[in-house]
């Protein structure tokens, strides 16, 4: 058991790196070498999933070996298991930027800034929300873990509720536009949209989320906490000079992907793995030595990729079912389905995926299954493809929205792990949201597709 331990992080950074020399050296030999290290992570992984994850997956391999099998497609079965990598480069090396996050005590500063101006609980609410917001954009699942230590202190220790909402209600915000997110990288690596394509919509949509967020909390009765500004007071002006640092360099950094996406002529999906790399040793070494760097780095080896197992294999499954669904023509059903039926015009598909996706993940469906199936469908239809980027914001939008009210979702299980609450009352805290932000997304979409050809 300890020696599949240690190789659970070893196959993980070779699939991973074999992953990115690939984009640079495009060879027959780099693409079966990711598809044998992607099978060993899944066997090496598989022992230590949960449950449902483990059924899931199992599920979802037994019926993509049966439909490749029927055509004797062995070798298209062995390389479907490289699908997702791309996608999953992203998972596994952005998370390093939280290690300079770390190193420059950005991370000290903002619990300050955080604690400094908190005295009511719709200001718990919503800065508690908007950095959950802020922070996710960069380290994803990691900043529920942050953010919720800020706000599991004694003063804040009876809103259990609210401190939920806001946390759950905050995260997804981020998957509507963030380059680092895996739904962001799924769609783009299937539709022929850039994620400049996508950002701007994306980016308003999280401002709507945002605002509603607000609003419906100030139907709420606001209750005065006590403020630590005198604790503080000699400390706010540093801090806030650091997070402005933060914010700056984040910016920066979106400016940067925007350029190298319009510049090179590579994906920004190996782009931001790239850059998330390049940037975590130089970042770092700037505030700490080179043990120090190297300190974290075995820890996080040890600790964070360890942890990924469930969100790795389930999206390598997710990849080979829906090569399986492509190899056997599913797709091309699935599309005459919605010719006969009459739903061909993509405002009514977007709707239904959304209802579709969102429902499925109330039930138990991961949206990474339910959002795979449907990408690789109409991303190879000819029939859909002057839709592409209203398709693919469409399923971004869905992917977000269903995360919230999920039960298997790693936002659910580790909100419930945190915050004690319990998992059915905390998907209804969240319903209202949800169901509100898809309508109103829903009109967005509608508006800029009608006025705007989009």
């Amino acid at each position: 058991m300890n020696n599949i331990v240690v190789f659970r992080p070893l196959f993980l950074l070779c699939m991973g790196t074999t992953y990115l020399v690939s984009v640079i050296f495009n060879t027959v030999f780099l693409k079966n070498l990711i598809s044998i290290f992607a099978i060993l992570v899944v066997i090496v992984y598989f022992t230590f999933l949960k449950k449902t994850t483990k059924f899931i997956a199992s599920i979802l391999l037994t019926v993509s070996f049966s439909l490749f099998l029927i055509k004797s497609n062995y070798y298209e079965l062995f390389l479907s298991f490289n699908e997702n990598v791309n996608i999953l480069s992203i998972f596994i090396f952005v998370p390093l930027l939280g290690i300079p996050l770390k190193a420059a005590r950005y991370l000290d500063y903002l619990e300050i800034v955080y604690n400094f101006y908190i005295n009511s609980t719709r200001k718990l609410y919503a800065i508690t929300n908007l950095m959950t917001y802020g922070l996710s954009v960069l380290m994803n699942l990691g900043a529920i873990t942050l953010v919720h230590q800020f706000v599991n202190t004694h003063n804040f220790k009876e809103f259990s509720s609210l401190k939920y909402r806001a946390l759950a209600q905050g995260y997804p915000l981020a998957i509507f536009w963030s380059p680092y997110y895996i739904s962001m990288a799924l769609l783009l690596s299937y539709f022929n949209v850039s994620w400049l394509e996508l950002f701007p919509v994306g980016f308003v949509i999280a401002g709507v989320g945002f605002i509603l967020g607000i609003l419906l909390e100030s139907n709420k009765k606001s209750v005065e906490i006590y403020s630590s500004t005198d604790i503080y007071k000699k400390e706010i002006k540093q801090a806030w000079k650091k997070t402005v640092e933060l914010i700056v360099i984040i910016i920066l950094l979106t400016i940067i992907i925007m350029a190298m996406e319009q510049i090179i002529n590579i994906s920004v999906i190996p782009t931001i793995s790239f850059l998330s790399i390049i940037l975590s040793i130089i970042w770092t070494i700037c505030y700490q030595p080179i043990r120090y760097l190297l300190k974290e780095l075995k820890q996080f080896t040890q600790t964070n990729w360890a942890r990924m197992g469930n969100e790795l294999v389930l999206f390598i499954s997710a990849g080979v079912f829906g090569q399986a669904i492509i190899n056997i023509g599913a797709g091309d059903l699935i599309i005459y389905f919605l010719n006969i039926t009459g739903i061909n015009h993509p405002l009514v598909l977007i709707f239904l995926i959304m209802i579709l996706t969102c429902f499925l993940a109330l039930i138990g469906f991961h949206p990474i299954i339910t959002i795979t199936v449907l990408a690789v469908t109409f991303s190879s239809s000819p029939y859909f493809e002057e839709f592409h980027r209203i398709l693919a914001m469409g399923m971004l939008v869905s992917w977000a929205l269903s995360i919230p009210i999920s039960p298997f979702s790693g936002l659910t299980l580790l909100l419930t792990g945190l915050t004690r609450e319990n998992v059915l009352k905390g998907i209804k805290t969240n319903l209202v949201f949800v169901v509100i932000l898809l309508f109103l997304s829903f009109a967005i979409l509608s508006f800029l597709h009608l006025f705007f050809r989009y």
